[in-house]
């Protein structure tokens, strides 16, 4: 167990095993910038949640990365695209999560919302477009931002105050990737508990961290859940679930809830920490052996890229450097755009002779190289991950 005292971020129970490979990986910070190697990672052996221990290194790390915070650095502050899993288009991950919404429930034409970790805005400017009269609302840890946020039709007020002190209550309160950066999130539940009308909605999409080890790498995230660690803490917060669903957006989670005066929830079971550990260290191993496979591939030729260039790209060319020559995107918001002076190209611009690594989870990469097979581009996949 680790040798100083952190509690569970899910079940505060003390009995955490630290992860000692996690030491020696390479970080990315979630607005897609390369980060030292050093940080701290480990399973709770009670509930068996990923997290990191929010020792004092973590946290002077945290706050330097935050001051530097740039949301969608590589795409010039515009949210990126993402490619609808159900419909197989692209689009806003913004514009897919709300209208998901709309589908599954009733949101009425005029209400109030609360976006929590509103940076530049995104998930306000949309629902702004989706619901026109209704008021927006944003907190962020600064007011950094407040000119875009301003900027948004409806858009009335940013806090910058401890949760608890944000006055009034809201129709929905939203959660966009947020709640994995939250130290305490079982105390934030309950804070956001008391800003939720009685008939209104919380809104939470976080990574899944089953389905991605590159979730592990972002520095300032504190929890990597999985979907019965989310609900548990809904479950002891007393939230009612009406939406579970991990097909909205690829890779990520994502619970709409009602504040209940009991909580009910059904909980999916367990998992046993001990195979959570099993995978987590399954998941290094694959990460380290990526970079291996991605060296042997760029000797192969002097035009190697990356293809995409959100957090799992921009860990690996944080690896790699130099060997990286340029980035290939489907965004048109990233495209012709530049990450340290190597070009960000459309699948149609690659260079002739190059080779393409695609750093994205399996199945993923093998969908992205199904739809890019008409532009005659030598892309090269991930190995499996073996668990």
């Amino acid at each position: 167990m680790m040798s100083d005292m952190h509690c569970c971020q899910v079940c505060r129970n003390l009995s955490l095993a630290e992860v000692e490979q996690y030491k020696q990986v390479t970080r990315v910070t979630s607005d897609c910038k390369p980060f030292d190697k050093g940080g701290r990672l480990a399973v709770c052996m009670a509930c068996g949640a990923v997290q990191k221990p929010t020792d004092d290194i973590w946290q002077a790390e945290v706050d330097k990365i935050y001051k530097q915070y740039t949301p969608y650095y590589s795409s010039g502050g515009k949210e990126q695209f993402v490619f609808d899993p159900i419909l197989g288009t692209p689009s806003s991950r913004s514009s897919i999560i709300l209208n998901r919404l709309m589908e599954s429930l009733t949101v009425r034409a005029t209400g109030s919302v609360l976006d929590i970790g509103s940076g530049n805005g995104a998930l306000l400017s949309a629902f702004s477009s989706i619901r026109p009269q209704w008021v927006l609302h944003g907190h962020d840890l600064s007011d950094i931002n407040i000119t875009a946020l301003e900027s948004i039709p409806g858009f009335q007020k940013l806090y910058t105050c401890p949760l608890p002190e944000i006055p009034g209550s809201y129709d929905i309160v939203t959660l966009i990737h947020s709640l994995e950066h939250f130290v305490s999130p079982l105390e934030n539940l309950r804070a956001i508990k008391h800003l939720i009308k009685p008939d209104g909605l919380l809104l939470i999409q976080v990574p899944n961290a089953e389905a991605t080890p590159f979730d592990l790498l972002v520095a300032d995230h504190v929890t990597h859940f999985t979907l019965h660690h989310l609900m548990r803490l809904l479950y002891d917060t007393g939230y009612g679930l009406e939406v579970v669903a991990n097909n909205w957006v690829t890779k990520e989670l994502t619970v709409v809830a009602r504040p209940q005066p009991e909580p009910v929830i059904s909980l999916p079971e367990a998992p046993a920490p001990e195979d959570v550990l099993r995978r987590v260290t399954a998941q290094i191993n694959w990460l380290n052996s990526i970079v291996k496979d991605a060296e042997n591939v760029s000797r192969e030729t002097d035009q190697f890229g990356l293809f995409g260039t959100s957090i799992a790209a921009t860990w690996l060319y944080g690896q790699l450097g130099d060997l990286v020559k340029f980035f290939v995107d489907e965004d048109p918001s990233c495209i012709g755009r530049a990450i340290d002076c190597k070009t960000i190209y459309a699948p149609s611009k690659v260079p002739s002779a190059a080779v393409v690594y695609v750093m994205l989870i399996p199945h993923v990469a093998q969908a992205v190289a199904a739809r890019l097979s008409g532009f005659n581009i030598d892309l090269r996949l991930p190995p499996e991950i073996q668990h």
